[in-house]
């Protein structure tokens, strides 16, 4: 089970043409604010995903994305398999 947060954004699809450019630039500004952290930073399904952050460093992690402009939550989430028996044994475990 790993640690990903999943990162939502807003209001960059207003920006047009430029969409790719508003992309990039909060990819750069996520990956600066966890480089501590050692973290990857993925874009996919309309978030970003940030994926390797230990435990003990997720509270941190939430802290610092919380206060860059254009993010709308970060929620932290665990990666499994899309297998359903793995997903509920996973939802019994955190419970």
């Amino acid at each position: 089970m790993a640690n990903v947060l999943l990162i939502r954004y807003g209001e960059i699809h207003l920006k047009g043409q430029n969409r790719g450019f508003f992309l990039r630039l909060l990819k750069e500004d996520i990956a600066a604010a966890l480089e501590e952290f050692g973290a990857e930073v993925t874009l996919g399904q309309g978030r970003y995903y940030a994926s390797g952050i230990a435990d003990g460093g997720l509270a941190a992690a939430v802290d610092r994305l919380t206060r860059i402009f254009g993010i709308w939550s970060v929620s932290v989430a665990k990666e499994v398999d899309k297998e359903f028996s793995v997903i509920c044994e996973t939802a019994a475990a955190l419970m």
